[in-house]
């Protein structure tokens, strides 16, 4: 397949935008946070609580999900997994108890999960391997844009109609994409046949080839460390915090979190390309993670910072974490060529584990230090925020010491050849 169809560029796009989607749908308790407080009086270790039943369904089946898409194609799998996301969101707009919210949540990663794996599959069978990594990384950005399109702009729409209003024009958006995702996705060009990917027992004894490797394990404590900042300040406390701690309007804190994904949309592709030209990971693997130590460092615990150099810092932050996608071309070149996909699966599940963890660790650090304000519906102050994220810059740094300790492949896989970055995270 010499050059892709128009087709292969619509699927490309639709499931793109089923990415974007879902990374939307993620981090939409951000931007509602006191609304949830207020309407189901809950504390913060409540709300990181809920929101981590999105995490619950997702890190979980990305070890399945890839030997599902490669045995059964993508496509019905896609379409399913969309309306999984259509049915979880309109029931979180619907509920009015927690035990509905945390299913409605439990439903969206679910289906969410999905998402990145089937871009991926669709490219490689859509497109020559000369344009591949282009389009992955293309894709990724498209996801990006959901993260930013999912904080600032989602705190006006929220506030113009409500947050219940809002998550049911979700729900209707999602249903539209499934329409065009069954429209358009197609697994394979008619010429190309589809080949089941490998056996249960094949792909069990991948994954525990590396599991077992000592390497896998840096290159993955590395990812989930960087990551889990992602996780806690972008898609749930962010907002807060800047409420809270720099006195910014919702608006405003939504589009400093914004700036977070949108220096990793520029970081994630740049910082790869320079790796793979200069056949180099560590030394921007641990820069990186030096770097958004300290950029979010000062973000968390200086105070009377303008708007303009918190938008600055949130930014370095977030293209500094780019270096984080590195880790998904260093666990494959660590690893039997033949073990690609379990690597990834393996580095992509413990990634995700870390916004399981910290979310509502977070949440229960800020209650510990609760001064009694706010009473049912509680407001913290900036120094509960601080305590509570003073975690985040250590978890780079310690980041940086994995990387340290993690062999440099010089961009070269165990059979000698070289790998492009084409692999991202979610």
């Amino acid at each position: 397949m010499e050059k892709a169809s128009l087709r292969g560029w619509l699927i490309w796009l639709v499931v793109s935008l089923f990415y974007l989607y879902e990374l939307i749908l993620r981090i939409v308790p951000s931007v509602i946070v006191p609304d949830l407080m207020h309407d189901f009086s809950l504390t913060a270790t409540g709300v990181g609580a809920l929101s981590v039943f999105y995490y619950y369904a997702y890190a979980p089946i990305q070890l399945p999900v890839g030997l599902l898409i490669d045995r059964y194609g993508a496509r019905w799998q896609l379409i399913l997994a969309c309306l999984v996301c259509v049915i979880g969101t309109f029931l979180f707009a619907q509920a009015h108890s927690e035990g509905l919210l945390a299913a409605s949540r439990l439903l969206v990663g679910l289906g969410s999960a999905f998402a990145w794996v089937a871009v991926t599959y669709l490219i490689s069978h859509w497109f020559p391997p000369r344009q591949r990594g282009l389009l992955i990384g293309l894709g990724s950005s498209v996801g990006l844009l959901g993260g930013i399109g999912g904080q600032g702009p989602m705190v006006l729409f929220t506030d113009a109609i409500g947050w219940r209003a809002a998550n049911h024009t979700l729900a209707l958006c999602g249903i539209i994409l499934a329409f065009f995702l069954w429209l358009i996705v197609r697994d394979a060009p008619k010429n190309v046949p589809h080949h089941k990917g490998p056996s249960l027992s094949s792909a069990f004894r991948g994954m525990r080839a590396v599991a077992l490797n000592p390497q896998s394990w840096l290159c993955a404590l590395f990812s989930v460390l960087l990551y889990l900042c992602v996780s806690v300040l972008a898609e749930l406390w962010g907002i807060s915090f800047l409420e809270s701690a720099h006195h910014l309007t919702p608006f405003e804190s939504g589009c400093g979190t914004s700036l977070i994904y949108f220096g990793m949309l520029i970081g994630g592709p740049l910082i790869g390309f320079i790796s793979d030209r200069t056949h180099r990971r560590k030394p921007f693997m641990i820069g990186g993670a030096l770097c958004a130590a300290l950029s979010l460092a000062c973000v968390i615990f200086i105070s009377h910072l303008s708007v303009a150099l918190i938008y600055l810092l949130l930014f370095c932050f977030g293209f500094a974490l780019g270096a984080q996608l590195l880790s998904f071309s260093l666990i494959i070149e660590v690893n039997d060529p033949t073990a690609k996909g379990s690597a990834l699966a393996f580095n992509n599940f413990i990634t995700m584990i870390g916004g399981m963890v910290m979310q509502p660790l977070v949440g229960w650090l800020l209650d510990l230090g609760w001064n009694g304000v706010g009473g049912a519906t509680r407001t913290y102050s900036a120094s509960d925020y601080r305590f509570a994220l003073a975690a985040l810059p250590i978890s780079c740094l310690v980041g940086a010491v994995f990387a340290l300790l993690v062999r440099e492949t010089y961009g070269t896989r165990r059979d000698g050849k070289r790998h492009p970055f084409e692999a991202h995270s979610d």
